[in-house]
């Protein structure tokens, strides 16, 4: 049977009820919710302490959910209110109820939120990792914080197009994001991420998953980056590889899983004892079986001795950006003569990935591949590659926003019409 209705139990409680609320797409609660004059409270039936908390000041949009959009739940009605990282599912038992709470909420929201408190909307945020990154109840998180659940499965719009087409979509969007910094163009970029979760990467074979899991690599940075800020040393780089993910395929999976455990999945581990030790340990079906040496240059986190710009990856001319991402890297090379001698300092990842080079004479091979003519004719007058000093540059763990190459550059700007409902004057401050 159902419950009695709760009595309030403040003055300021304006509204309350028991409801059940999503927390993922297959798991919802039975909960007692109470409406206040600045937020949404839900609790536990037991419990004292809430569970949840909605912010009326950091609400972008309240909704009903059409029949056609809601879980398979049939005899329940369904609203959504939307904040700017994550929906949150609300299921009634009657038509009445979910009405009546849609029109209080929405009266409360239209009274609060100025045209000053919509301008400045991250002052109503006191940390961004509440607002954007979640705690899955599906898997074990462990550190893992999932970025791209904004809408839940059942509710991602229909996009249409391919696996590989939709994260080259979201990579332009989030550089337009990081430029734009308006409501339109945010929400416009994670509900595209969002709906990259639906992708089955099972059905991605060959040059296609090599190109689609390096994009979304790229992409990950790209997003941590834009909502927490580019990491200042090498601590906080670490400590955020390991805690931003993705949710996809039935799976999570962090950014350091994501480029140790996919993308160098069958490349060589580090040489540095330490960073062996603290690899992580999963396994995926789906990870990448190439073990081409140059995926050590395409893999970009926005380091000041990396690239400033990336490549949006394509299925059908990895061989050439996989080159030319080599030799934009090289271009940090430095080569010089002392005495007899030619000494050559390289990008640090040469000694980090030492051996998927080979040996020394390999290493030099491949150095002379992707050098300039000026370079390849001093290493060619060394008649003994023992003459030849290897050096290594220092690496700066500092990061900056990562850039796509212009070229890639194509308009995702939003249809005419679409959402209509978003306010285009809500901007966010720098």
């Amino acid at each position: 049977g159902s419950r009695p209705e709760p009595m309030p139990m403040k003055a300021n409680v304006l509204n309350t009820c028991y409801i059940a609320r999503a927390i993922s797409e297959r798991h919802w609660r039975e909960e007692l919710v109470r409406l206040f004059d600045d937020h949404i409270a839900f609790f536990r039936p037991d419990s004292l302490r809430p569970e949840h908390r909605i912010y009326l000041s950091a609400v972008v949009e309240i909704k009903k959910v059409k029949k056609e959009e809601a879980p398979n739940f049939p005899g329940f009605y369904f609203l959504v209110i939307r904040g700017l990282g994550r929906s949150v599912y609300l299921m009634f038992l009657s038509l009445q109820k979910r009405d009546e709470w849609l029109d209080a909420i929405s009266k409360i929201v239209d009274s609060i939120q100025t045209e000053d408190t919509m301008n400045n909307i991250y002052t109503q945020i006191d940390d961004p990792s509440f607002q954007f990154l979640h705690v899955s109840s599906v898997w074990d998180c462990q550190e893992r914080r999932v970025l791209n659940t904004r809408r839940y499965q059942f509710d991602v719009m229909e996009s249409g197009e391919q696996a590989c087409e939709l994260v080259e979509k979201a990579m332009i969007a989030a550089q337009e994001a990081e430029k734009d910094t308006c409501r339109k163009t945010l929400l416009k970029f994670l509900d595209c991420v969002s709906a990259i979760g639906d992708i089955n990467v099972y059905a991605i074979e060959g040059d296609d998953r090599t190109a689609f899991f390096l994009n979304l690599y790229h992409l990950m940075i790209m997003h941590c980056y834009l909502l927490l800020g580019p990491p200042e040393n090498a601590y906080k780089a670490t400590k955020m590889y390991r805690m931003v993910s993705y949710q996809l395929s039935d799976d999570i999976f962090s950014l350091h899983e994501l480029e140790h455990n996919i993308i160098r999945n069958n490349t060589c581990f580090p040489s540095l004892v330490e960073t062996k030790l603290s690899l992580p340990k999963s396994t995926f079906e789906y990870a990448l079986s190439t073990s081409d040496r140059r995926l050590n240059f395409a893999i970009n986190q926005g380091s000041y001795n990396q690239p400033l710009v990336t490549q949006v990856f394509k299925p059908d001319s990895l061989n050439r950006q996989f080159d030319s991402a080599v030799r934009i890297y090289m271009n940090d090379m430095k080569m010089q003569k002392e005495g007899d001698t030619v000494v050559i300092e390289l990008p640090r990842l040469f000694l980090w990935y030492e051996d998927d080079f080979g040996s020394r004479s390999d290493l030099l091979t491949f150095v002379k591949q992707y050098a300039n003519a000026k370079q390849i004719s001093m290493l060619s007058a060394v008649e003994d590659e023992k003459m030849v000093k290897i050096k290594f540059l220092l690496f700066e763990s500092k990061c900056r926003y990562l850039r796509l190459e212009q070229s890639e550059m194509v308009d995702v700007s939003l249809a005419e019409g679409e959402d209509e409902e978003l306010d285009e004057s809500f901007k966010f401050d720098d």
